[in-house]
């Protein structure tokens, strides 16, 4: 029997209940800085603070892409929020902005409750670990203060999208300035993240499918759906600890080691070392292998082991390295130089150098 797709959405108040846990309660500390309250079926947010409602407003959006794809088909759901959640709040840090409301727009292929329920549910619990801090310093869930859940049986899978928008005082809002001299500091990735899967899905998956086994036991359809890495709580440190000797800061996503150069609004050249921690993962010599592609493709289409960069100080990358490495391994992986906008890549898959 073919099944019925009900418009109603049947499903809705329970999601309802679910993202109504990060709403801050009425009264004490919270209620003096912000408010949601629900009209109808929908909520309104009141940003009660004066310093809240004066604050820069910054909004980032974006979706699992081709992953939703391969999330759908290893009903891997359980820890779908973490990619939009990661790309959109990490992305928000670039400039110093302080993640405190979400919206996301969870699109299916087919009525799905129990993807539909695990996947907000996800989103959720990460709204509620990686709470906000106030002006004032309260401390609060990011507040899911919305969304759309859609059927649309024209997409393969899912895509789960979220819009995050923060608040930053007008003086800590950070443009890239990156500088001669300062070095560059990544922090290493946990893996594919959420960029290259549509190259992997067209090219190896047509010959190597989600059951196959990788060396170590892991079947390559569990790497590939691994949850994003969520950097947002040791950003959070660093902007504490190292704001003055930061000078830019960039989620290696899209473009891989290319985006090096939004580190600076000035045509700098920016050289990436061999020998640093680290190094590519497993999956990304797989893939460098079986699919013969070339170097700077590697480099520009996966973040191959690095997930975040900052320019910094040089006096200060040390100590800034050893607070990164209490939440994640990270290094000094190269240095900033005058130049023209070049970006050299000592290949940690040969002995090449590659210009990017």
């Amino acid at each position: 029997m073919e099944k019925f797709y009900d418009p109603r959405k049947p499903f809705g108040e329970k999601i309802r209940k679910i993202i109504e846990e990060t709403h801050p309660h009425v009264g004490g500390d919270a209620g003096k800085e912000i408010l949601v309250h629900r009209v109808g079926k929908r909520y309104c947010v009141s940003e009660v603070s004066e310093l809240l409602r004066k604050s820069e407003k910054m909004s980032v959006t974006d979706g699992t892409g081709t992953k939703g794809e391969l999330i759908w088909l290893m009903r891997a759901f359980k820890d779908s929020g973490s990619n939009p959640f990661a790309m959109t709040v990490d992305d928000l840090q670039e400039h110093n902005f302080e993640p405190y409301k979400i919206q996301s727009h969870l699109m299916l292929q087919d009525e799905d409750e129990d993807a539909i329920m695990q996947a907000v549910k996800s989103l959720k619990d990460l709204c509620i670990k990686y709470k906000w801090r106030t002006p004032s310093g309260v401390d609060l869930p990011i507040i899911i203060d919305g969304g759309e859940t859609a059927i649309c049986d024209t997409i393969k899978g899912m895509e789960f999208s979220v819009t995050a928008t923060g608040y930053a005082s007008s003086e800590d809002v950070l443009e890239g300035h990156a500088e001669e001299g300062n070095l560059l500091v990544g922090i290493a990735s946990n893996g594919i993240h959420s960029n290259g899967l549509t190259f992997v899905r067209n090219v190896i998956l047509k010959d190597r499918g989600l059951d196959f086994m990788l060396d170590g036991g892991t079947r390559l359809g569990e790497e590939l759906t691994r949850p994003t890495r969520i950097y947002l709580d040791v950003l959070r440190e660093l902007n504490r600890l190292f704001k003055e000797d930061i000078t830019g800061k960039v989620h290696i996503t899209g473009g891989g080691l290319s985006k090096l150069r939004e580190l600076s609004k000035e045509p700098l050249d920016f050289e990436v070392f061999r020998g640093h921690r680290l190094e590519p993962q497993q999956i990304f010599n797989f893939i460098y292998e079986q699919s013969r592609i070339d170097e700077r493709s590697m480099l520009t289409t996966f973040n191959c082991g690095i997930g975040y960069v900052l320019s910094v100080k040089s006096e200060a990358a040390e100590d800034l390295v050893k607070t990164i490495c209490r939440y994640y391994p990270a290094d000094i992986i190269g240095r900033i130089r005058s130049g023209n906008g070049q970006i050299t890549v000592h290949s940690p898959f040969s002995n090449n150098m590659v210009k990017l």
